[in-house]
Order: C-alpha cells, then sequence, then structure tokens
C-alpha cells in the first residue's frame, strides 16, 4: 500500500456501542447480587450456627447444673412446717412459696427486734442535734412531743404487715389446690367487712363431694384466728399499705426532759400497735401464724409438728 493512500477504520455502529455497554451493566449487577447472594448464605450459615450452639449450652446447662441454695438461717425451721416434698401437683408449688414467705417474716421480725433494742442508740444523733439547739436557745421542753424518723424501721414493719397477708393469701389456695372446695381461689380477700369473706363463704357453699365436715372445721379454725389475731393485723397492714387521708409515720418517740437547766435523754418508745410494743407486737403474731399454719395444715392430713 502506498503512502498516498487513506487508512479505513471501521468504527462500531451506535447499536454495538448500546450493546455492549448493556452487557457490561449486566454483568456488574449479577456480580453484585451473587456478593450478595454469598453474604446472606454466609450469614444465615453463622446464624444456624449460633442457634445450634445456643441449644447445645441449653442442654448442656439442663442437664448439668444442679442448683445450689445456700440458705438464711431464718429458712432452717421452715421446711417442718412447709415441707413440698409432702404435696403433690399445684400444692407443692404453693407450699414452696409459703416457706419462702414464712422465712421472710422469721427475718423480718428478728430485724424489728434488733432495730428496737438498739433504739436509744440510734436515735442518739437527733437528741445531741437537739441538745446543741437548746444549749444555744432553750425552748419550753414541756410543751414538746418528740419523735425520730427511721426508714428502715417503718419499711421493716411494712413488709412485716405485708408478708402476713401475703402468706395468708397462699394457705388458703391449698383449699382449691386439695379440692376441699370446687371453686378456685387466689387469696384470703374481704367480703365486705369480713376479711376472708370469700374463702368463708366457699367453704359454706361450694363444698366438694364428701368434703362437708373438713370444709366446716377448717372454716371454724380460720374464724377461730381471725377472731385471735388475723383481722387486727390485716386491719393494721391495710393502714400502712392503704392509708386513706394520710397517715402517721412509724417512728421512735423519745423522752425528753430538763433538769437542772440540762436538757435530758431519758428513754426511747417504739411504735405501738394495738397497745403493744412493735417487737412484742411481732413475735407474738409470728406465733399466732405459726400455730395457725400447723392446725390448717393438720387439718389437711399433712404432716406436721405439733405448734
Amino acid at each position: 500500500m502506498s503512502n498516498s493512500e487513506p487508512l479505513l477504520i471501521n468504527l462500531p455502529t451506535i447499536t454495538e456501542w448500546i450493546g455492549w455497554f448493556a452487557l457490561g451493566v449486566a454483568a456488574v449487577v449479577a456480580l453484585a447480587l451473587a456478593r450478595r447472594i454469598a453474604q446472606w448464605l454466609i450469614f444465615q450459615w453463622h446464624k444456624l450456627r449460633r442457634k445450634a450452639e445456643a441449644c447445645m449450652e441449653s442442654n448442656e446447662t439442663a442437664i448439668r447444673r444442679i442448683p445450689v441454695i445456700c440458705v438464711h438461717p431464718s429458712s432452717v425451721q421452715q421446711p417442718h412446717i412447709f415441707n413440698p416434698n409432702e404435696w403433690e401437683r399445684e400444692s407443692k408449688g404453693i407450699i414452696g412459696s409459703c416457706s419462702a414467705e414464712y422465712s421472710a417474716l422469721h427475718f423480718v421480725n428478728g430485724r424489728i427486734a434488733e432495730i428496737c433494742r438498739s433504739s436509744k442508740q440510734r436515735c442518739q444523733r437527733n437528741f445531741d442535734a437537739l441538745r446543741s439547739h437548746w444549749n444555744n436557745t432553750p425552748w419550753d421542753s414541756d410543751r414538746c412531743v418528740y419523735y425520730v424518723e427511721d426508714p428502715e424501721l417503718h419499711c421493716t414493719i411494712e413488709a412485716f404487715f405485708s408478708g402476713v397477708k401475703s402468706l395468708l393469701d397462699l394457705i388458703v389456695q391449698l383449699i382449691a389446690t386439695e379440692k376441699i372446695v370446687e371453686s378456685k381461689l387466689d387469696g384470703f380477700h374481704r367480703v365486705g367487712s369480713t376479711y376472708g369473706g370469700k374463702v368463708l363463704n366457699c367453704l359454706e357453699h361450694n363444698v366438694s363431694a364428701n368434703m362437708r365436715q373438713l370444709a366446716g372445721e377448717i372454716s371454724a379454725l380460720i374464724k377461730e384466728h381471725k377472731e385471735l389475731w388475723i383481722d387486727h393485723a390485716i386491719r393494721a397492714r391495710d393502714q400502712l399499705v392503704h392509708p386513706e387521708l394520710g397517715t402517721a409515720q412509724l417512728m421512735f418517740h423519745m423522752d425528753l426532759s430538763v433538769h437542772d437547766g440540762n436538757l435530758t435523754f431519758n428513754n426511747v418508745t417504739p411504735p405501738v400497735i394495738g397497745g403493744t410494743n412493735v417487737a412484742e407486737y411481732s413475735g407474738v403474731t409470728i406465733e399466732h401464724v405459726k400455730q395457725f399454719s400447723v392446725s390448717f395444715l393438720k387439718k389437711l392430713h399433712i404432716k406436721s409438728p405439733a405448734p
């Protein structure tokens, strides 16, 4: 070919350019889609593996792990009264809850006694503050009544009365689970002004066949203890937990007097429940709770020690 001849180049047509571009785009999209599918498959595989490992761990835990409970000293004597091994079906769980609640009652009762025994020491700081003010500016002390707030005391007393009610709510459920009555019971509920009225009504009107005599004995036992202590304890609990128009705090009362111009700390009185020191009241009440629980379980022919 001579130097004078023109160089001819066949350029692609516009249609060919569009076809190549579309093919390239399709390849990029296919590659991205394949990558996303691969990532999804890998994610699902890891997810299934984690689930399988979790199931294996759960099975190993269920098989190998044995619960070990380090009991509090207040719980030691409770199984002699509330022993789940002596019960079946739904009653077993109720008895376990009764045991836990009874243990908590013993603990709270002991704490109330400890707080009251150390009442003067607990109030000493408050008296020291009052005496400091007195030394600067004396006042007519005979016109004053001195109280000391103690949140732990207040909360502990509330816990005691709430615990008593909770234990009653639990133990009467055995009347239904042991088929003494045909209706369901879920607590020691009041009907009108009668505490435990729902339970008493069931024992009167919804008794199972051949259980009439036992229902009458249980009803008589509940009525006896209602008069002895239950009604008063629940009423005190209601006044604390559901106060109407406000209620007084449970506080220590400091007995102060003036001798030779000096403010003197004579004594401390814990709160009084029904005319009785709260420490004495809780101690007597928990003994009533024990006697009632033992007698109640005996009525259901469950082994239990004499009160």
